[in-house]
Formats: structure tokens, C-alpha cells, sequence
């Protein structure tokens, strides 16, 4: 039985991990296109702050408010509110997938700058 609940526990910690994960690339991709990469470090520091000492309420206002500024949906939930662990899987992942960068990414940004 114990086995089933830590594989159900497993499995619940990945999709949360891929869901934030995803969730900052999309944004990450939203921000090259609006052409606004240089706002990428400064989000990033921010919610790190508010991941460092757990602090659910800032980070999440951060958070929705990108949501909110690039239409995106919002993949935090009941979960990651009411767990600390969730949150902070939930946090780090989300700020992953802001700072990572897709293969062929490295060539359109350098194509941004050409004149």
C-alpha cells in the first residue's frame, strides 16, 4: 500500500514540476516576442526573493500579474497554496523554465539585434 501513496506522491510532484516548468518557458517565449528578454533577470530576482523565504502571497502576486499582462493561464493552484513543498517545487520550476532557453532560441535573439 505505502507503495502505491509514495508512486501517487511521485507522480503528483512531476506533473506539478512539468506544469511550471512549461508555464515559464511560455512566458520566457511571450517576453522574446514582445521583445522584452531584458525583463527576464529582474522577474527572475524578484521571485527568488519571495521563493528564498516562502513568502506564497508575493510570489503569487508576481505571478498572476504576468499571467494577467500576457494572457496566459494561471497553473498555480489549491495544491501549491496549500502546501509549502508544493509551492516551492511549484516556484522553482516556474523560475527554470523563465531562465532556460530553446535550442534555436540563441539565433533569434542575436537576430533582434541586427541592424
Amino acid at each position: 500500500m505505502e507503495g502505491g501513496i509514495a508512486n501517487n506522491m511521485e507522480e503528483k510532484n512531476k506533473i506539478n514540476i512539468g506544469k511550471a516548468f512549461n508555464n515559464g518557458k511560455d512566458l520566457r517565449r511571450k517576453l522574446i516576442d514582445a521583445k522584452k528578454v531584458n525583463q527576464i533577470n529582474s522577474i527572475v530576482y524578484g521571485m527568488l526573493n519571495d521563493l528564498k523565504i516562502a513568502d506564497k502571497e508575493k510570489f503569487l502576486d508576481k505571478y498572476i500579474r504576468l499571467m494577467m499582462s500576457y494572457n496566459m493561464r494561471i497553473s498555480f493552484g489549491k495544491d501549491e497554496m496549500s502546501n509549502t513543498d508544493d509551492f516551492l517545487q511549484f516556484g522553482y520550476s516556474f523560475v527554470s523554465g523563465l531562465l532556460s532557453e530553446d535550442k534555436n532560441e540563441n539565433s533569434k535573439e542575436d537576430n533582434l539585434w541586427v541592424i
